[in-house]
């Protein structure tokens, strides 16, 4: 399908001009960035003050932990950071994008400086105990006529659906019942 000339002239003419238009409003309605060397991101008042005071540049940083992972270092580094404990990661890139290459770097990395590495351990060492999972008190659920743990939850019943392919409105017949996918059992809870 050509294009006639009113389409070509409303394309060449009014679509930079409005273009234009768009980014002048824009760029008058939103307050100037601070671009700061140094300070891409806020931290809380107490690290902040600490930043400012140059109390991080004498001495280094010093490995804390090793993850496998940039989410779970991420998730150190903001409970450090907000306990006024400057944290920087190394080889997140890795972490992020090649997973299976980040055992090959020894994992994404998380520094602290070394005045801080006690208190950052002790921190980490209340924290762990929260996160960590032993499994001991967790079962899986099995069906109690074979045994098998393949099971499906129904929290609707069928005929809802065959009543709503038959043109009824969607009435929904509540079920929540398993069932085993490997016997049919069903029973509910």
């Amino acid at each position: 399908m050509p294009f006639d000339s009113k389409e070509i002239f409303l394309f060449v003419a009014l679509v930079p001009l409005l273009v234009f238009i768009g980014r002048k409003i824009r760029g008058k309605s939103m307050p100037a960035a601070k671009h700061e060397e140094g300070s891409q991101e806020s931290y809380p008042s107490d690290l902040q003050r600490k930043i400012d005071k140059g109390y991080y540049s004498e001495g280094q940083t010093v490995l804390l932990a090793a993850f496998e992972s940039d989410v779970e270092a991420n998730i150190v580094r903001g409970l450090l950071i907000d306990n006024a404990i400057f944290a920087e990661i190394r080889d997140e890139a890795i972490g992020a994008t090649r997973f299976s290459y980040s055992y090959a770097v020894g994992g994404v990395k998380l520094f602290v400086h070394e005045r801080e590495l006690d208190a950052a351990r002790e921190l980490l060492g209340r924290h762990q105990e929260i996160t960590q999972f032993d499994g001991k008190d967790w079962q899986p659920k099995t069906c109690p006529q074979c045994g098998s743990d393949m099971l499906s939850y129904q929290k609707y019943h069928p005929v809802s659906a065959l009543i709503l392919f038959l043109g009824a409105p969607f009435v929904p017949l509540k079920a929540g019942r398993w069932v085993c996918l490997k016997c049919s059992h069903k029973w509910k809870e």
